[in-house]
């Protein structure tokens, strides 16, 4: 067999394996739901260069419903539905437990309607529940506390504050929670306005009628200091061949931002299959030269 029909059959078995473990990997990510409201909303994460009270919030919030309204959506029923949260570090015990520090991630508005977590018992707390003294915590926490992830109802003090557990959730295995939380047990409380939180990641799913209505409405109340991200079809076959012209780019930082562990991991996934969507295009492209090449060399 002639050397350019072992090159064509090898750039075919080559483009074959890297479509398919593209289509594959790709499969392994979902993109994020903006709501059950419908397809025509979107999700936008805000990213804030200066940490946002809860008063902050709430203008944030007013502001966004000004402009839904003034745009005439209807202002029957809720418009939409957002997740706030802050991070820190805390004093946890329980019963004759020694106490030891956990990490802390303080979640306001709908955080377990956005941010869907694998628990291993009980379940998430909601802003509007009749009990502000429910907490989740990780397995590791679980364990260290009650020796078992079946710790549900059980009291806990954090930061000399008495709460019950609500529910038990297994850690994030993705290298990006590693890098934020560690082996260290991580504790999820219910924000308190009294307790004058600082948050430093806010997402909103809202109407998105026309193409990135939802990220402008967002971004002009957000304000210049903040990176505002719209994370609705992040993996979609579009977003990518998008990004793939901005990953010589991707590293630079010109803005102080920390990105919280979710955020990080997308991130990581995006930069990921951009760089297998190239290689499968640069696969295919070869073959197709190998294939035109043939073709003119059996004409001659």
């Amino acid at each position: 067999m002639k050397a350019r029909y072992v090159v064509f059959i090898c750039l075919l078995a080559l483009s074959l394996i890297c479509v398919g473990a593209f289509f594959g990997a790709r499969a392994t990510v979902s993109d994020t739901k903006a709501s059950s409201f419908g397809k025509d909303y979107a999700r936008i994460a805000v990213y804030p260069e200066e940490l946002i009270t809860y008063d902050g919030i709430n203008a944030f919030r007013v502001n966004i419903d000004e402009r839904l309204i003034s745009d005439s959506h209807s202002s029957e029923g809720r418009l939409w539905y957002d997740g706030f949260i802050s991070f820190g570090k805390s004093s946890v015990s329980a019963l004759e437990s020694a106490s030891f520090m956990a990490e802390k991630i303080t979640a306001g508005g709908d955080f377990f309607t956005l941010y869907e977590l694998d628990f291993l018992s009980g379940t998430p707390f909601y802003s509007d529940d009749n009990y502000s003294d429910r907490i989740v915590i990780d397995e590791r926490c679980s364990f260290r506390l009650f020796g078992s992830v079946d710790s549900v109802d059980m009291p806990v003090t954090v930061d000399s504050k008495e709460y019950y557990v609500a529910g038990v959730f297994r850690a994030d295995d993705s290298k990006a929670w590693e890098l934020q939380f560690g082996e260290e047990p991580v504790v999820i409380l219910p924000d308190r306005i009294a307790d004058g939180n600082l948050y430093s990641t806010y997402e909103i799913v809202l109407p998105d009628p026309v193409n990135n209505y939802a990220l402008g409405v967002v971004s002009e109340a957000a304000g210049e200091n903040a990176v505002t991200v719209d994370v609705t079809n992040r993996y979609s076959l579009k977003n990518l061949f998008s990004h793939i012209a901005e990953l010589p780019y991707r590293s630079y930082v010109t803005r102080d931002v920390a990105f919280p562990w979710f955020e990080n991991s997308a991130r990581g996934e995006l930069d990921r299959l951009s760089l297998m969507l190239t290689v499968s295009l640069v696969s295919i492209t070869a073959l197709a030269v190998s294939g035109v090449y043939i073709i003119i060399r059996r004409k001659k």
